[in-house]
């Protein structure tokens, strides 16, 4: 789905913002941030799948834990670091927030995994 997504934004982007805003430089500001919405879903997906598996599994202090690390590590520093840059700076912090939500997440998978950790209800973390 993030792939269709993906590629619907790559091929029909610009015509969902004309249908948007008839204003022609609020649709020419949003077309030129067209990338950033053509690549999030593809760096955002794991993520959002792995939310299910974790709020199906009470797990929910882990994703708490993955998003808090990720905003403090990545998102603060990068959007600091990249203020210089503007809105794209903005868009590649954001892009890289969720990239680092996906990837953190995917380790308390795979401990979760290797631990057989998942209906231990002692185990909150």
């Amino acid at each position: 789905m993030a792939l269709l997504l993906s590629f619907f934004f790559f091929f029909f982007g610009v015509q969902i913002i004309l249908l948007l805003t008839n204003i022609h430089e609020v649709a020419n500001q949003a077309i030129q941030y067209l990338p950033w919405i053509i690549a999030l879903p593809l760096l955002s997906f794991i993520g959002y799948l792995l939310d299910g598996v974790f709020i199906g599994t009470t797990k929910s202090i882990a994703m708490r834990n993955s998003m808090v690390l990720s905003v403090l590590f990545v998102f603060i520093p990068l959007s600091i670091l990249l203020e210089d840059f503007g809105n794209n700076g903005l868009w590649f912090s954001f892009s890289m927030l969720m990239l680092a939500r996906s990837l953190s997440m995917a380790s308390y998978y795979w401990y979760y995994s290797k631990t057989q950790a998942w209906l231990d209800p002692g185990n909150r973390m």
